[in-house]
């Protein structure tokens, strides 16, 4: 049995990345996550069955964007 499956509610992911977006790529993260497309989120969320996610943008702490990390608001929206 998959642990989720024992729940009757919804399971929100309530906080999550993404490694690319439009032109934005993070670069040099080992993370999981950093990994990870839109498309590719949504299959990973199906499959360990997660209903939603709170998608959060990566920008603007201490110049992440020179270290690779950067995922602005607008690709999250």
């Amino acid at each position: 049995m998959i642990e989720h499956e024992k729940y009757k509610g919804r399971v929100i992911d309530v906080h999550t990345h993404i490694g690319s977006c439009d032109r934005y790529k993070t670069i040099g993260l080992g993370f999981f996550w950093s990994k990870l497309s839109a498309l590719e989120l949504i299959k990973h969320m199906r499959k360990r069955g997660i209903d939603y996610a709170v998608l959060l943008p990566a920008e603007d702490v201490d110049d992440l964007e020179d270290e690779g990390f950067y995922i602005p608001t607008d690709c999250v929206l």
